[in-house]
């Protein structure tokens, strides 16, 4: 950890946005029901 300390702050970036990309997915993923039934009426 003294030799490469950045890494441990990449590993963090990385499933910090991995998870926040997952959120999105998510929510497009429950909205698009929505959208698709407001187009078809």
């Amino acid at each position: 950890m003294k030799n490469r300390p950045w890494i441990w702050l990449i590993i963090a970036n990385v499933i910090f946005i991995s998870g926040m990309i997952t959120l999105v997915v998510i929510a497009v993923r429950n909205k698009q029901p929505d959208v698709l039934t407001t187009h078809g009426h």
